[in-house]
């Protein structure tokens, strides 16, 4: 599988009896698949194999791409929204396109051609989506910061049913992006479900119970959730840092 991919897993797993710990469904077309409890072998050793140069060197990066301002804030939003099923290529192709938002955000018929041009890939979705997003954002920007008393998951819930196309995962990113070195959520991706032993498509159900898993690691090794992620990612990627992707933050 393309590793520079950021899709769901919509691969159906083999038939087999089930073993302890997995139960039996039947998915969409009536075909038994296996649910299964996280496995958390390898995460306990990524964290255990933790490099304390690797740690700082992210941290260093990420945090001095936190937004301060509503526009980079916004503009975090946008990055979310592009990064939904596609390639982290496209993902920054599409931010590029969209980060001057000014020139589309009163007008559906330039962020559709803005978002052909760039070629992101579901274009009729984004449109509609962003469309509805900034609009929000805009009439109520406060709605979008923490409040003092609730906690970062709660947050994150809070705003999940509220905005139309990102779910758990791209609005945990989002948080992540606005915050990287205090925000407490986990964007579990297609690569960290497989990475605690499930399928995204599958076992969606389970997001909760692996964040929290991610999050008590974090808090036992001292290092923020994100850059975390960030340093399991770059792993996959054998990249040492963030820089060729999140070049296109820097100046938002």
């Amino acid at each position: 599988m393309n590793h520079d991919t950021m899709q769901m897993d919509f691969v159906a797993s083999s038939m087999k009896e089930p073993t302890l710990g997995q139960s039996s469904f039947l998915d969409a077309n009536n075909k038994v698949y296996l649910k299964s409890d996280p496995v958390y072998h390898e995460v306990d050793k990524f964290f255990n194999a933790l490099d304390r140069d690797a740690i700082e060197r992210h941290t260093s990066y990420w945090e001095k791409l936190k937004p301060t301002t509503v526009v980079g804030k916004f503009r975090r939003w946008i990055f979310a929204f592009c990064s939904v099923h596609t390639s982290w290529q496209s993902n920054v192709k599409g931010y590029n396109a969209l980060k001057d938002y000014d020139k589309w955000i009163t007008n559906d018929k330039e962020l559709m051609r803005r978002l052909k041009k760039c070629g992101c890939g579901l274009y009729n979705n984004r449109q509609r989506f962003l469309s509805k997003f900034s609009k929000q954002f805009f009439d109520n920007p406060d709605f979008f910061e923490k409040k003092k008393d609730e906690s970062w998951v709660e947050f994150r819930n809070r705003l999940v049913p509220e905005i139309l196309g990102l779910q758990k995962a791209k609005t945990s990113f989002a948080l992540e992006l606005l915050d990287p070195l205090k925000a407490q959520v986990f964007c579990a991706d297609v690569h960290l479900f497989r990475f605690y032993g499930l399928n995204q498509s599958k076992d969606y159900g389970k997001y909760e119970q692996i964040e929290s898993h991610w999050l008590n690691m974090c808090k036992m090794w001292n290092v923020p959730p994100y850059i975390a992620r960030a340093i399991r990612w770059n792993q996959i990627q054998d990249k040492p840092v963030c820089d060729y992707w999140a070049w296109c933050l820097k100046k938002s």
